[in-house]
């Protein structure tokens, strides 16, 4: 499932609506990377609320988009983990 990126003003935000395949992780990766360069943005949002487990692919594959992201110009904020995912 493609994840939405919307973007406001300098910032871009992406908001995952349901569980997350490696592809659909990946695909977000590189898609947020690259938006991030073509619009100059310097802030991203990830809204991650809807995922009830984020296994080790996943908090592996955001903290890597969050490295890039910065080696681009831009600060990344993940929101919305919940206790019971960040506990685990």
């Amino acid at each position: 499932m493609e994840v939405p990126i919307l973007k406001q003003k300098n910032y871009l935000i992406a908001s995952v609506q349901s569980a997350l395949t490696d592809a659909d992780l990946m695909a977000l990766r590189d898609g947020l990377v690259d938006r991030v360069g073509r619009f100059r943005s310097t802030g991203v949002i990830v809204d991650v609320t809807a995922l009830d487990v984020m296994d080790s692919f996943a908090v592996r594959t955001l903290s890597s988009l969050a490295h890039m992201i910065k080696l681009r110009g831009a600060e990344t904020v993940i929101v919305g983990i919940q206790p019971e995912v960040a506990g685990s």
